[in-house]
């Protein structure tokens, strides 16, 4: 276990790390270009991305990159677990601290143990996501060749690329949000009127360019059926109206749930 001061040069010997994660707003697309960069930037064979819910005491994998692109990808993808039965884990995101785990320690945690055996990895190097004084998420990187003890150098620069990266997922954070802000109402949580325009523009053209139909329920909500003959319209009149009803009464989740089911879960509801 690691927990080492900042290197103050260990940024510049990675400068394109920086940039590259620095060019993207899209959250996404930024989670997978950090994980290949910090992987590629200390050698490693995998980095995978985890985010932490403190309060709700999980963790969930995001994005995961690796060398050797023959090896499936871990089938905990986008599925989050519990950190109960894992204090350990827990302790060292709390703490904020740099943590190497090797097979061959006979102190490694039954849980981390069961997944490299699972997995065949040899090494865990664990580096913190922390923005302010609070840990969001985890960067793994991965050894599956040999075991490998990551020097105190390659720690000092695991721990810069994730001080970067933290300041990278929380910009994309701020922008995601300020993107979803502008586009729905904060009552409802429905489209608001002016993305309502800008797809009813792009799902007219889609129409004409395919020769497909389209339709447009008007009620409480306005509702765009894409692929939708007008017979096929009434049959959803009814819950658009219960919907409606729903959201006068100030109950803003059923009505946006009544008006997705009225659409059968092909479509964008605009309040």
């Amino acid at each position: 276990m690691s927990d080492l001061p900042r290197a103050p040069d260990v940024v510049a010997l990675a400068p394109d790390v920086g940039l590259a994660i620095a060019v993207s707003p899209d959250l996404d697309e930024m989670l997978a270009v950090i994980a290949r960069r910090v992987a590629e930037a200390l050698g490693a064979e995998q980095c995978q991305i985890q985010e932490y819910d403190a309060a709700a005491n999980t963790v969930t994998p995001v994005a995961f990159w690796q060398r050797h692109t023959e090896r499936p990808e871990p089938e905990s993808m986008h599925k989050t677990f519990s950190l109960a039965g894992e204090p350990e884990e827990r302790a060292f995101l709390e703490a904020t601290q740099v943590v190497q785990q090797l097979c061959s320690d006979p102190e490694l945690a039954g849980p981390t143990r069961a997944i490299m055996d699972k997995y065949g990895d040899l090494s865990y190097l664990n580096v913190p996501l922390v923005f302010g004084d609070q840990a969001f998420g985890v960067m793994v990187l991965v050894e599956t060749e040999v075991e490998r003890c990551w020097s105190d150098e390659e720690v000092a620069l695991a721990r810069a690329l994730g001080e970067q990266a933290a300041v990278a997922i929380e910009h994309a954070r701020l922008y995601r949000r300020v993107q979803d802000q502008a586009i729905t109402d904060g009552l409802t949580g429905l489209f608001n009127h002016r993305y309502f325009y800008e797809r009813l523009e792009e799902e007219i053209a889609r129409a004409r360019r395919y020769g497909t139909p389209a339709s447009l329920l008007m009620g409480e909500f306005a509702i765009i059926l894409p692929n939708t003959p007008m017979g096929a319209v009434p049959e959803t009149q009814m819950e658009m109206n219960l919907a409606g009803k729903l959201a006068k009464a100030g109950d803003a989740d059923a009505a946006l749930y009544k008006a997705k089911r009225a659409g059968k879960d092909r479509v964008e509801s605009y309040g």
